[in-house]
Order: structure tokens, then C-alpha cells, then sequence
């Protein structure tokens, strides 16, 4: 049952922030005080998204021994 749950809600933070850095625009403002788009992101990190859930899949079973040991002590560290 643990394996079933780290499974469904493990945290895919590598893929997240592959994603979050493709999709991450800047702004700042010009001279008038406008906000404007200074950089619209990373589009070329898409094409790391693939090795990105690889990175997350082999990663599963670090995510088992965390829980293991996270819920063992009542949920501290």
C-alpha cells in the first residue's frame, strides 16, 4: 500500500521544474512605469521534459525510502 502511495503522489519535482523553467516569463518595468516581458521563458526545456520523467521514474524508489522514514517518525524529520 505504501508503494501504491508514494507512487500515485510522488512529487515529480524534476519534470515540475523543467516545466516551471520553459514556462517562466520575466518583466520588468520601462521608463513610462509599465510592466513589461522581458523574457518569455526557455521554450528549448520542453525538449528535455522526456529525460525529466525518466529523471522522476528512477527517483521513485528514493521517494519510498523518504516516506518509509518520514512516517516512521510520526511525520518529523
Amino acid at each position: 500500500m505504501l508503494v501504491a502511495l508514494t507512487l500515485a503522489f510522488g512529487s515529480g519535482c524534476v519534470t515540475r521544474n523543467t516545466i516551471d523553467a520553459a514556462q517562466n516569463p520575466q518583466y520588468t518595468k520601462n521608463d513610462k512605469g509599465d510592466v513589461v516581458e522581458t523574457k518569455s521563458g526557455n521554450p528549448g526545456y520542453y525538449a528535455l521534459v522526456p529525460l525529466a520523467v525518466v529523471a522522476d521514474i528512477v527517483l521513485i524508489p528514493g521517494y519510498f525510502f523518504f516516506s518509509i522514514l518520514y512516517f516512521s517518525n510520526g511525520g518529523k524529520m
